[in-house]
């Protein structure tokens, strides 16, 4: 198991990552596919991690919480190191619905270019539907 900060290292790893699913900006209508926005941090609110989930600790359903509003893809390790990135384990905590949740399988992918969309654009096309 992995402590706060960890790099994940395990190459047949697997990361879900949530996503909107009507919004036009991160799915493109023709194909239904991912677009590289999708797989991008935003700018002055995510700090360069894009968050994912660690699909081994996790239900493809928790991961995706809501079916109605969001969509779950998923993307290999070896896809996030083959173009230089790193994912990192980070469980959170947050308060919903008045009650605490902890997050176990909370992690992000970190090392991107803020002015290029290329790693973005590979994780996006390399990036498989789940739900």
């Amino acid at each position: 198991m992995y402590n706060k900060g960890d790099e994940i290292i395990e190459l047949d790893a697997i990361f879900y990552r949530r996503i909107y699913r009507g919004d036009k900006k991160y799915i493109d209508k023709k194909t239904g596919r991912p677009t590289s926005r999708a797989f991008t941090p935003r700018p002055n609110k995510d700090d360069g991690k894009l968050s994912v989930d660690l699909s081994s600790l996790i239900t493809p359903k928790n991961s995706c919480g809501d079916l109605l509003k969001f969509t779950l893809y998923s993307v290999t390790l070896q896809t996030i190191n083959s173009i230089e990135l790193k994912a990192i384990y980070d469980p959170v905590k947050y308060i919903f619905n008045n009650q605490e949740i902890t997050n176990k399988a909370h992690s992000y992918i970190t090392g991107f270019d803020e002015d290029d969309e290329s790693k973005a654009g590979t994780l996006a096309r390399s990036s498989k539907n789940i739900l």
